[in-house]
């Protein structure tokens, strides 16, 4: 969050969830790419995702910068939950049990989304696999999927329909970006982004 109504108001908020749980005192590792290269606004999510993607794939918990203590009256302390201030192994708390995290990203940005990650792990019974079925009597059954919500907001498209519509019509949803947007930045963007940032799926 970067702000301390805001941090204390996620943390409390990871209590509650954990309340009623078996925990431990800092079992849980978290942290915040934000610490290492600065707040992304609306690409804060995709950054935070890439480095816990990362962090699965080495087997290693990343550090986060800057960080000593918690403040006396943060919900941090003498929580489930530390700051990971130094890089370290990722173990498994059990064989067959997977890597798992969650990613948060809310802010003045734009975004607020929450994901959760779980590692690819077979487990040591998987067969193998040998490619697709020889016929489609071979496949298994899929297992059933309970769509319970859908929506899209992308740039001008407001709406699951709207998104819908421009596909099948071709209709892409980049355009310029809006006279106001990066005010002041335009040097930086035209120098970083080899001139590619005047146009993007822009929200208004």
């Amino acid at each position: 969050a970067g702000t301390p109504l805001g941090e204390r108001t996620e943390l409390a908020s990871l209590r509650e969830l954990w309340k009623g749980t078996r925990w431990s005192r800092g079992m849980c590792a978290i942290g915040s790419i934000k610490s290492m290269i600065g707040h992304l606004l609306t690409a804060a999510g995709a950054a935070g995702m890439i480095k816990t993607l990362l962090a699965m794939r080495h087997g290693t918990l990343p550090p986060s910068l800057h960080f000593t203590r918690p403040a006396a009256n943060s919900p941090l302390a003498g929580g489930p939950f530390r700051v990971q201030t130094e890089a370290a192994p990722w173990e498994v708390r059990e064989p067959d049990l997977p890597r798992r995290a969650a990613v948060s990203a809310f802010g003045f940005g734009g975004i607020n989304a929450h994901l959760l990650f779980e590692e690819f792990h077979p487990g040591p019974d998987a067969p193998a696999f040998s490619g697709p079925p020889a016929t489609p009597e071979a496949a298994p059954r899929p297992e059933a999927i309970a769509i319970v919500g859908m929506a899209v907001h992308m740039g001008p498209l407001p709406s699951l329909q709207a998104f819908q519509e421009a596909v099948f019509n071709g209709r892409p949803a980049i355009r310029k970006r809006p006279p106001a947007r990066f005010r002041g930045a335009d040097a930086a963007a035209g120098a970083h982004l080899d001139g590619r940032g005047a146009f993007g799926a822009y929200l208004e």
